[in-house]
Order: structure tokens, then sequence, then C-alpha cells
């Protein structure tokens, strides 16, 4: 401005004239605090995020999963017998919850209300990990890591599956959030955590794994505080939750595992690495980068002028490795476990509370002022693209339509049948049939009662290359009580296979 017209100015102040316009006052940078305007922005973007996500995992279906069919076989009979059934459930988490859950919403939706349930549990999730992030790191970082988290492969497979995995993630990733709220303000506020976090592992038990990283973040988010207010937030939550787990444990008669495989143990551990890998890898390595950025600097330089606390060094240093650790336990728990171990789906644990970092460095490559954000729309395209594909690769399920429809024909409410998979033909044959006429293959009176012909009717749906299968088909073809009935070929993500009914002569 020019001494004349600085001059001019004086002057028409002195004189009281009104000016003929006002330059507005602009904000330094509209991401960095959550004004009304921003957080309006978020929550719309949020929504967009979302509505991808819903549909992705909306167009997987088909017939259920030999898993999907044990917990609602589970959850039926805990419902007919009022909760009599023995605490001995296949299904990840408290065999009388998530299985009778599951149940009420099959009888009332079938089998897609109960997979909708949980495709509403991972939105709910991704919405948590929004809000997470944002507490953690601001708005930018939450809508990359929202963005990233919603096309995972573990995302979109666990969205539209009747498991409990995705109601223990929901409810895991609230308790993170729960735990990073207050800060050294008010130490108290992480009891509300508490119930969200033991209710997750009553509906997965694979979440147990993780709450020890929720007690660190505890914490690592006491700020501002020091040591003392950050020892009292950790005491706060973890004695209580640990109190109210060690109390369900002593509860209960028996141990679930923690869900069903999709790999065999045959494996070896490289295949297995790959496999993860793909899962969830670019995610990972994200989250990696996002933690590199966030050690050498708390905030984007346009940023730079927020008045808002930002922990030291070591404090960032501790959190980046907190959260890039997760993944990592997941991954370690699926390769020390010998035989059938945890199913892939459940690296999502790990991967959501790894997601804020990874919405870090995807905010942190697009840079400020986003000068790069064709580097931001790559890497989202690349997870999509990979999480898509594989997902839809592994959400194959065996169509048992035909061999169910055959079954119906001959079974009756009171023969004994004999099959590999017995919950599949169990919960699609109710109404005609009781899960006590149903055995599973591979007891040691299986081989003397079909010599001596004690089964109406056999099912084998196992893959014709597997010992047991071939053992038993071998032996049903030398045996004069059975003859072939139908077969039926089938795709599944573990190969080509077919559903074989023998039925006695």
């Amino acid at each position: 401005m020019s001494p004349d017209t600085v001059r001019l100015r004086k002057a028409d102040i002195a004189a009281g004239l009104t000016p003929a316009y006002t330059i507005p006052v602009v904000p330094p940078s509209a991401w960095t605090v959550n004004s009304r305007r921003s957080v309006r922005i978020g929550r719309v973007l949020l929504l967009c995020v979302l509505a991808v996500q819903a549909g992705l995992s909306s167009r997987m279906g088909g017939r259920a999963f030999p898993g999907e069919a044990r917990t609602l076989v589970h959850g039926h009979l805990q419902l007919d017998a009022f909760g009599s059934v023995p605490l001995a459930d296949p299904a990840s988490g408290l065999p009388s919850l998530y299985p009778v859950l599951a149940a009420l919403t099959d009888s009332a939706f079938g089998l897609t209300g109960v997979r909708v349930l949980s495709l509403l549990a991972m939105l709910g999730t991704t919405a948590f990990v929004y809000a997470l992030s944002a507490r953690l790191f601001r708005a930018r970082a939450a809508l990359g890591a929202a963005a990233l988290f919603s096309v995972c492969e573990s995302t979109v497979f666990s969205g539209f599956l009747a498991d409990g995995a995705a109601l223990g993630l929901c409810l895991l990733v609230l308790a993170g959030w729960l735990v990073a709220r207050g800060g050294g303000e008010r130490p108290g506020a992480v009891l509300l955590a508490v119930v969200p976090a033991v209710l997750s592992a009553a509906f997965a038990w694979g979440t147990v794994l993780f709450l020890p990283t929720l007690v660190v973040l505890a914490a690592l988010t006491c700020l501002p505080g020091g040591p003392g207010k950050a020892v009292l937030r950790a005491v706060l939550f973890a004695v209580p939750t640990g109190l109210l787990l060690y109390a369900g444990a002593l509860l209960l008669t028996a141990w679930a595992g923690p869900g069903q495989a999709l790999r065999h143990a045959s494996d070896t551990p490289a295949a297995v690495l790959w496999d993860i890998a793909q899962w969830g890898g670019l995610v990972f390595l994200c989250a990696v980068g996002g933690g590199a950025a966030y050690v050498r600097r708390a905030r984007l330089a346009e940023t730079s002028w927020a008045r808002i606390a930002v922990p030291g060094r070591v404090r960032r240093v501790l959190l980046a490795v907190l959260l890039c650790a997760s993944p990592l336990l997941a991954v370690g728990y699926v390769l020390v476990t010998p035989g059938e171990a945890v199913a892939f789906q459940n690296l999502g644990y790990g991967l959501a509370l790894a997601a804020p970092l990874a919405g870090l460095g995807l905010s942190r490559l697009v840079g400020a002022h986003f000068r790069n954000p064709q580097l931001g729309i790559l890497v989202y395209v690349a997870v999509l693209v990979l999480g898509l594909v594989r997902a839809h690769n592994a959400f194959v399920p065996p169509d048992s339509t035909r061999a169910t429809e055959a079954l119906a024909k001959i079974v009756t409410a009171d023969g004994r049948y004999l099959a590999d998979e017995p919950a599949v033909p169990a919960y699609y044959l109710r109404d005609r049939t009781r899960e006590a006429q149903w055995e599973r293959t591979g007891r040691t009176e299986t081989p003397r009662d079909l010599a001596a012909g004690r089964y109406d009717a056999v099912v084998l749906s196992g893959r014709p290359d597997s010992a047991e299968d071939t053992a038993l088909t071998r032996s049903l073809r030398a045996n004069p009580h059975y003859r072939l009935l139908t077969e039926d070929a089938y795709v599944s993500a573990a190969g080509p296979s077919s559903y074989r009914i023998w039925i006695k002569k």
C-alpha cells in the first residue's frame, strides 16, 4: 500500500466515512481446527467414504459359509433350548451372545439380514476410525484413514460375513476413541472405554490381543499432562478391564477358538506372509510412512500457527511404534498358531488401529496445501483395487443350493446323517431335521457305523484330493449299503470341489 493511499485512508477514517468495501479475514488453513465449516466438510466426505464401502461389501453374497452355518445353527439351538445348550461353540466370542443375536436376526430377515448387521457394524467401525484419527492427527489424516480402511480386503470381506468379528472390531475401535478423549484434563474419562472394550472380547476373542495397545494409548494421549496423569489413565482403563475379562473367563466352561481359518495347516510361512501382505500390506506401508513423518514433524507447515497441544518427540516415537505394531501382532499370531490359525479377516483388528497413522501418511504424501493430490489418489486406488479383487476372490461360499434341494427330498425327522460339514445342511434343513441328527466325519465310530449301514445318507463336500475325503469315497464305493445319488460341482475359494450325496440302497 503506497504512502498516498495510507494518507487518504486516514483522512477517510478521521472524517467518519464508511469504506466502500472491506476485505474479509481469511483463516490460514481450513483443515487446522475443528471449525463448523471443516466439521461439515469432513462429515460429508465421510458419508461418501461409507457409501463406497457399503457398495463394495453389499456386492458379495451367496450361500452360507460353513462357519456362518455353524454360528447360526448354534444360535437357533440356544433360542430353542432357552440358553441351556453347553457353552462349546465353534464361533468366535461368547457362545450365548453373537450366535443368539445372529439367530434372532436370521429368523426375521434371513442370512442376508445377518450379513447386513455385520455391514452396519463395519460402517460404524470406519466412522470410529475417522473419529479416533481426528482426535490424534486432525481432520485431514482422519479422512485419509477412513478412506484407506474402508476399502481394505479385511474390511470389505468382514463387512458382509455372518460373524462376530465386525461387531467386535467396531467396539474395539469405539473403545480406542473413548480412550483418546479427555487427555490429561479428565483422567477418569477412560472409564467409559471399559464397557466397549470388554464387549468387544465377548463378540470376538481376537480383540483381546489388542487391549494392551489401548492401555498404552491411554497413557500416550494424556496431553497436556505429566507422567503421573498418564500412568493414572492407563491404570484406570487396565484394572477394571482386566478384572471384568477375568471374571468372564471364570464363568465360561469352555474356551472357543478365535474364528475359523481360511488357510490350511500345510501352507508354508512364505505363502501365509504373501497372503497377509495382500490383505493389508499397502495400508501398513502407509502407516509406517506416516509414523516416520510424524516423528520428524508433528504438524504440516501450513498448520504450524495453530494453538494445538503437540506431544514431544519421545511421545511421538512411542505412539508411532505402538500403532504400527498393531498389525504385526495379528501377523505374529497367524504365524505362531499351529494348524488352523485365526481367520485372515481378523487382521482388520490391527489395521483399524494402524489406520490413523496410514491416514497421516496419506496426508503428508499429498503435502501442505494439497500440492500432490495425484499421489494420494494413486495410493487410494491401489488399495481399492487390491482390496476389491482379493475380497471377492476370497468371498466364494460353496454353492449348496442343488445339494440342499436333493437332500430335502430324502431327509426325515428320525433319520441319521453323516457329513463333513454338517452345519450347512443342518442350517438349511432345520425345518425338516434336528441338529442332533447330523454327525461329523472323523469320529472313531464312523468307519464301523458306515460298514453297518447305520446312516441314511452321507454328504461329502470337501476337496476331492483331501486324504479324509478320498478314504471315505473309497469306503462308500466298496460299501454294499450305499449308492451315489448325485454329484454337484461347485467352485470355492479353496478350488473346485463338489457335493456328493450317498444314500442307502
